[in-house]
């Protein structure tokens, strides 16, 4: 390759979709030997970014001539001019104290590149020139910057290109600024006049010989103060060249079924859906994954989504616990900042990687934010070089009309997690993710899980666990209303109109309610308190419900709180810093709260393997409701060999159905829920006897 062999434009201006900095910055200097530049002001932040931006050119070992232009006051130019004798050494002055201010770049370059520049100059690999602007009787006049921006390219094979304009070497010049730039190519023939007229003011420039510019190289503090942050400088151990460090990164360690999940989504080009049950490690396996792409690729993003900011925290703690190194953190919550804040930030860094400042960033984020217009531009416009992943963490739930939107074509390689990814009565939600992650799945059941043995443990990577069925019976009063709500649904199910479909949705919802608040379950509940532990409990109920019951618990001294939507995600000063959701699950794993009543909060990846026993007041038949209610509590914990399940489910009184009820739509109905039972029931210790209870329930029903 040699600049000739490049796809440049004649042009480029950054704020009309053009990338100045993939598309001609770096793979020019990738190419060349030689890099002549002159900036329009110097400041700290521009040597730092005009070292990051050679790197290529130091592992060229090429060479590089730098003009710099210092901002001077009105009280330096009164300084100068005093030292008649000597004013350069004044001015070398002046820019060290603004090359010392490293620590507060409005860039944020790392002071690694700083660095990189003393040891150019100390190796013969930069020289370096001072401008400032003259009047006609030699003196350096104050505020006048020398404002030529002109860049000169050369390759090895001769080729040479120029590239003028308004740009800055500064981040903001090249990244954010609305900046324009022409490029000159040496070997054709229209532009090579244009191309001449660079290098022959460049040339000028660095030799002293421009009119009302005075030109000197630095040989006092400057370039000694340069130098010595270059002494101790190693290119090969330098930020510069993290990635190398990377791929000696050692590798998470994985348990055989985790392996050979990661194998999976390798062999499907990095995409995928990893169907394994609650508390099998399914984070640890992406993380694997997101590893392996750290190592291999030199510059990435990575992208979080879970359905709550409680889980992104803990996404956040293990990614620090098992070492995993990004350059930047981001978190994008909507319910927890504004939108146009993170996004601002997901820009400024995805610009930073692109211009070579840093390689890797990281975003936890929601479903919700993932697919927020503003970010979803932000990763769009990210760089077509970026490598960029997504992970979505309970993906069933980016399924829906609203955050499919975040399932972005722009994301390469692509993580789906999920005990249950299917999701219920939507095939079509369902049939779009499986084909956004790859159309293939990696599977590890509740089953699976229970018959392996974990080798470092010496038992299996989920708890047995015993499924209790507590039956109860509606009132007679609900029993009257549910069956009156069942005459109309029957009368509307036959109608096809809109507002018919709408209304029996109603209704269907207001049936389902009858049963999931009713009144029986807060007795059984109280009756089941009686003979049970009061540790390490979890209790789902409906809304309309949970006062009551946490009534009932705190009758029978149980140390209880709720959490639910109304417990806030953002950190706070009276939680120690931690969100509301958080500080309950800190107070419920050390055991100052004996049991936690959520409604939904709880169903989806809270990390709090210490729970023992699980009370379902409020269920539905949606498999995954279910199924990862029962993941809650069989996670491993020290201590812990048997979890419980209480499930309060409604049965119907046949005897009356068959004199005042619709026999036949009940049967229908309460088949649904055997359906449930037994999904619970099948990997339960005492499988047997819930077996033996449903039999007994079926024969009711059907007169058996």
């Amino acid at each position: 390759m040699s600049l000739k062999d490049l796809e440049i434009q004649p042009s480029y201006e950054t704020l009309e979709g053009a990338d100045p900095v993939n598309g001609f910055y770096v793979p020019a200097l990738a190419e060349s030997v030689e890099y002549d530049r002159s900036v329009g002001f110097f400041s700290s932040a521009s040597l730092a970014l005009a070292a990051r931006g050679v790197a290529g050119l130091i592992h060229n070992r090429g060479k590089m001539r730098l003009v710099v232009s210092p901002h001077l006051s009105e009280r330096d130019v009164a300084i100068i001019r005093q030292a008649e004798s000597n004013p350069e050494s004044v001015i070398e002055s002046i820019m060290s104290e603004v090359l010392m201010d490293v620590d507060a770049l409005a860039d944020e370059i790392e002071h690694d590149h700083v660095r990189a520049l003393g040891w150019m100059l100390a190796n013969g690999y930069l020289e370096l020139r001072i401008a400032c602007v003259i009047d006609e009787n030699g003196d350096i006049l104050q505020d006048q910057l020398f404002h030529q921006k002109v860049g000169i390219l050369r390759d090895a094979e001769g080729y040479a290109l120029s590239f003028s304009g308004s740009i800055n070497e500064t981040a903001s010049g090249w990244l954010f600024n609305s900046e324009e730039f022409k490029v000159f190519k040496s070997w054709d023939e229209g532009q090579r006049g244009f191309f001449e007229s660079d290098e022959r003011k460049f040339s000028e420039l660095w030799n002293n010989q421009r009119e009302r510019v005075m030109t000197f190289e630095p040989k006092g503090s400057l370039s000694s103060l340069l130098v010595a942050e270059g002494k101790d400088f190693d290119i090969e151990c330098s930020s510069l060249a993290k990635t190398r460090a990377a791929r000696n990164m050692k590798r998470i360690s994985l348990f055989p079924y985790q392996r050979e999940a990661f194998k999976t989504w390798r062999c499907h080009e990095g995409q995928l859906l990893f169907e394994m049950a609650t508390g099998t490690g399914k984070t640890r396996t992406a993380l694997a994954c997101v590893q392996d792409l750290l190592i291999a690729k030199p510059k990435l993003v990575c992208v979080i989504a879970t359905p709550q900011s409680t889980l992104s925290r803990q996404w956040e703690r293990e990614v620090s616990a098992l070492g995993l190194k990004f350059d930047t953190s981001i978190f994008a919550d909507s319910s927890a900042g504004t939108s146009a804040s993170w996004a601002s930030s997901i820009r400024a860094a995805l610009g930073r990687i692109a211009i070579g400042i840093d390689e890797s960033l990281i975003v936890y984020t929601t479903h919700a934010s993932a697919a927020n217009e503003l970010f979803i531009k932000a990763i769009e416009g990210a760089d077509p070089s970026l490598a960029v992943c997504l992970v979505g963490d309970e993906v069933h739930g980016m399924g829906s009309r609203e955050q499919r939107k975040a399932l972005l074509e722009r994301y390469t390689y692509r993580i789906g997690l999920s005990a249950t990814p299917s999701r219920w009565f939507d095939e079509e939600g369902s049939a779009l993710l499986r084909s956004y992650f790859g159309g293939q799945s990696f599977e590890f059941t509740i089953k699976d899980a229970q018959e392996t043995v974990n080798p470092l443990a010496g038992e299996t990577f989920l708890c047995p666990y015993q499924y209790h069925l507590e039956t109860v019976e509606l009132s007679d009063d609900e029993a009257e209303k549910f069956d009156r709500l069942t005459k109309q649904i029957a009368k509307l199910s036959h109608q096809d109109d809109d507002a018919a479909r709408e209304r029996l949705d109603q209704l269907l919802r207001k049936r389902a309610l009858i049963k999931k608040n009713a009144v029986a379950k807060l007795d059984g509940l109280d009756a089941l308190l009686d003979h049970i532990e009061h540790e390490d409990l979890l209790v789902f109920t409906s809304p309309q419900r949970i006062d009551e019951v946490e009534s009932i618990l705190g009758r029978h001294g149980v140390a209880a709180h709720r959490f639910t939507q109304q417990q806030g995600t953002r950190p706070k000063r009276e939680f120690g810093g931690l969100s509301e959701r958080d500080y309950l699950i800190k107070m419920f794993k050390e055991g100052v709260l004996q049991a936690l009543v959520a409604i939904k909060c709880l169903d989806e990846g809270i990390d709090i393997p210490q729970a023992k026993s699980a009370i379902l007041l409020s269920s539905s038949t949606n498999p995954r409701e279910y199924v990862q209610r029962v993941g809650r509590v069989i996670r491993r914990s020290p201590g812990k060999n048997l979890a419980h399940i209480y499930d309060f489910v409604v049965v119907p009184d046949w005897s009356r159905l068959e004199l005042y009820g619709d026999i036949e739509s009940e049967r229908r109905l309460f088949n649904q829920e055997l359906v449930r039972i037994e999904d619970m029931r099948k990997n339960a210790v005492n499988s047997t006897d819930v077996l033996i209870k449903m039999r007994g329930l079926l024969g009711r029903a059907y007169g058996d």
